[in-house]
């Protein structure tokens, strides 16, 4: 092995045990919790996000919803992954930019009961209430849990597309002075 290889390794390993946590250690990092996707808090500045997550693993995109622009970051944990694992939309307030919604495509982020991207309609429906919306496409809505859970159909073993994490009320606020 070259020395080359040995250091992309090396390299490869400390993200990694940078992102998986130890088996004997209890870890947030990819916990789902109202205002919360890991260590992404709806809310936080934009910088902060960076902070967290790592630019290196970033890429900011324009999801041009509804004809307009409309800023994303999307975060790949690593970096031979084909989509990302997760998409932060963007927004502008008093305190600069701050990350508005986190939406979850990698089913290693759970929510304590458990559901993910993958799980079925009928498990969602068994352990939270929600809602059924169609305007924007099928989604189950959590009021409870400030949640969107994308589906394909209402049917008890249709999956959980994606998890659309927003703000709560105790989601951070800035104040000016």
């Amino acid at each position: 092995m070259s020395t080359h290889s040995r250091i992309l390794t090396f390299i490869a390993c400390l993200v990694a045990s940078a992102l998986e946590p130890a088996a004997s250690q209890p870890s947030a990092a990819f916990d789902i919790v109202p205002g919360r996707v890991g260590a992404i808090v709806i809310g936080m500045s934009v910088d902060d996000f960076y902070l967290k997550v790592g630019r290196d693993r970033t890429r900011l995109v324009d999801q041009f919803w509804e004809g307009l622009f409309d800023p994303a970051v999307e975060v790949r944990l690593s970096p031979k992954a084909s989509s990302p694992n997760l998409v932060a939309k963007v927004g502008a307030s008093a305190c600069g930019f701050t990350v508005g919604m986190v939406i979850v495509h990698d089913p290693r982020f759970r929510l304590a009961s458990g559901i993910h991207v993958g799980s079925s309609f009928g498990e969602l429906r068994r352990l939270h209430r929600v809602e059924i919306s169609k305007d924007e496409g099928l989604r189950a809505y959590s009021t409870e849990l400030h949640m969107a859970f994308e589906i394909d159909s209402v049917a008890d073993a249709a999956k959980v597309r994606e998890i659309w994490v927003s703000a709560t009320p105790a989601s951070p606020t800035c104040s000016r002075k």
